[in-house]
């Protein structure tokens, strides 16, 4: 009999490995799964009347979220349910039970828990409270390889770029830091499931403001980063503010006191720009002068009335209730002169030459 939370994360964990989800999500999802987390709903609803019943379990009710009958968790494992239902992360009503506005996503053998995505029927408030998407996965690919002691992950959502971080480098200790208390919760989780609670600490705090003197080796960070019309109901996870640099800009003002001497960083975002230059270089070039090299990799880009076509039908998937008009966002950009909207990477070495380097790429 399953009795303590420690029990369950075991009793869990040993569950998804044996039976093999992992390999189970790469072979559904072939390349895509190296590159965004979200599976197509329809596809792998498809998908799951080629596999055995167990399979079709496993897939519509861990990496679907769908609803499905307790006895068929019971034909998985008859202790599986009551694992399940003391990490609190189910909801049951009648004969049936599902995630508790959960999915499972599943990378190189690791196993996160993270919000059901807004494009999923089951979603119908449009919030992803512990967000994950494929801008996740452009950071991901983008980790150093090093070895390193200390690694910190600011806005760490459901823990992904920390773990997988610290398994990475084989680091010692990582702290991530979220301002939600539901993927301070999540996170946590995550890194129980994936055995590395003696190396990372999850903490709620508002970016560098749970930590004392402390400073980091590796510093990753994917931000809320759109920018967002004042009048807007965007999700926090997203919204970087009324230039979309809100966020971004206060991680880079402090970046100099917690990242220690021959320390990196690399931040994913998005920035708007003019004809001739990208804001976030303003920040860069206010924040990052003398000890620092930086090199900002623009990795996709377009003109700013695309952009806004396609956030202001995002905003609306989200506010379900409440549809955003293409000419407050528009409008917005006109505001600031913006014409120009990219997507990028930027990767800083705090060198202490005393020469400031700033490096664009356009890819």
């Amino acid at each position: 009999m399953i009795i303590t939370y420690e029990n369950a994360i075991n009793y869990l964990q040993s569950f998804l490995i044996n039976s093999n989800v992992d390999l189970i999500n790469q072979t559904i999802r072939g390349s895509s799964y190296f590159v965004n987390p979200i599976p197509q709903y329809n596809a792998m609803l498809n998908y799951c009347n080629q596999l055995d019943l167990n399979e079709k379990t496993i897939v519509e009710f861990f990496l679907l979220g769908r609803k499905v009958k307790k006895e068929a968790i019971d034909k998985l494992d008859n202790n599986l349910l009551a694992a399940l239902e003391i990490l609190e992360i189910i909801k049951s009503k009648d004969d049936f039970v599902q995630l508790d506005e959960l999915i499972l996503i599943t990378y190189m053998a690791c196993f996160f828990f993270t919000s059901t995505p807004c494009a999923f029927p089951q979603n119908t408030s449009g919030n992803m409270n512990v967000y994950i998407g494929i801008d996740t996965y452009q950071l991901l690919n983008n980790q150093l390889n090093h070895k390193c002691n200390s690694i910190l992950d600011i806005c760490t959502g459901n823990g992904i770029q920390l773990i997988m971080a610290c398994k990475r480098t084989s680091a010692k200790k990582g702290l991530g830091i979220d301002i939600s208390d539901k993927s301070v919760e999540i996170a946590k989780l995550n890194c129980s499931i994936n055995d590395m609670d003696d190396v990372i600490t999850i903490i709620k705090g508002d970016i560098y403001s749970p930590i004392n003197n402390d400073k980091f080796d590796l510093i990753y960070s994917n931000p809320p980063y759109i920018a967002v019309p004042i009048d807007i109901n965007y999700p926090v996870y997203g919204n970087g503010g009324s230039t979309g640099l809100e966020i971004i800009s206060r991680i880079l003002s402090e970046l100099s006191d917690y990242l220690s001497e021959k320390g990196q960083a690399v931040i994913y975002g998005e920035t708007l720009g003019s004809d001739n230059r990208w804001f976030i270089s303003d920040y860069i070039d206010e924040y990052l002068y003398n000890d620092f090299s930086t090199n900002l990799i623009i990795i996709n880009h377009a003109d700013v009335a695309t952009h806004a076509k396609r956030i202001s039908k995002i905003a609306s998937n989200y506010n379900k209730l409440h549809s955003t008009s293409l000419k407050q966002w528009t409008d917005q950009y006109e505001s600031i002169k913006a014409t120009n909207h990219g997507c990028f990477i930027l990767k800083i070495v705090k060198d202490n030459s005393n020469i400031f380097s700033h490096k664009v790429t356009t890819l």
